[in-house]
Parts: C-alpha cells; structure tokens; sequence
C-alpha cells in the first residue's frame, strides 16, 4: 500500500512548543542545525541515503523553490546522487511561493504523473 514520507526543513518532531517557549534560543539553533539543506552536499546525500533505507522510500519529490534558491542549490546534483548511489528516482518540481503566476499546473500534474507510472512499472519488475 502507498505511504508518503515527508519532511520539511521547518519541522522536527524532538523540539515541543515548551521547548520554544521556555528555551527559545536553543531551541531555535536545534532547529537550524537540524535542517539538511544547510550542509554540504555530501552531508545532504548521506543523510537522504539514510531516510531512504530506513524508510524503504521508492522515490524522492524535491520542490526547487525560485523564492529561495539557497534550499534549492544542489538539488539537480542530490537527484542525479540517488540514482547513481541508490538507483532511487527522483522528480524536481519548480514553482514559486511567492508568484502563483510562474506555476504550470498542467505540467506540474503531468510531470508528478510521469513520475507515479516509473515508480509503479519499477515496483512490477
């Protein structure tokens, strides 16, 4: 049965609302800190390399968000990394946050289901 696996570099599950009521500054660094898109780019492909066996991740959808180009820098290099390293696919959606103008949604909808039909003719193999 399909299962979606998603992490944002805005969450993580070990800082509670105390925490940052009470500790806002550690909490804050604990928060930066866990972010992967902060580190190098071999970090990054570690660390995606580890999500993706302990979760048994078929595919990787990656946002590259015009709005925010550090988040995005190395992601065309993570893609190719996972599938060289892992041979796990990879899809990279562009969009927008801030100009709802520059998304193509038809091809954005084709794209996504590009990607569910090679993540289901490689589950049959």
């Amino acid at each position: 049965e399909p299962y979606v696996y998603a992490f944002s570099k805005y969450t993580n599950p070990n800082i509670t609302k105390d925490d940052v009521l009470n500790h806002p500054v550690e909490s804050m660094a604990e928060l930066v800190l866990s972010f992967w898109y902060i580190y190098d780019l071999e970090t990054r492909v570690k660390k995606f390399k580890e999500t993706i066996k302990e979760w048994k991740i078929d595919g990787v959808l990656l946002h590259n968000n015009m709005s925010c180009r550090p988040n995005s820098c190395g992601q065309y290099d993570l893609k190719r990394r996972l599938m060289e390293d892992l041979d796990i696919p990879s899809l990279i959606i562009t969009s927008d946050m801030n100009d709802p103008r520059k998304l193509n949604e038809t091809q954005v909808i084709n794209q996504i289901e590009s990607f569910i039909e090679i993540l289901r003719q490689r589950k049959k193999q």
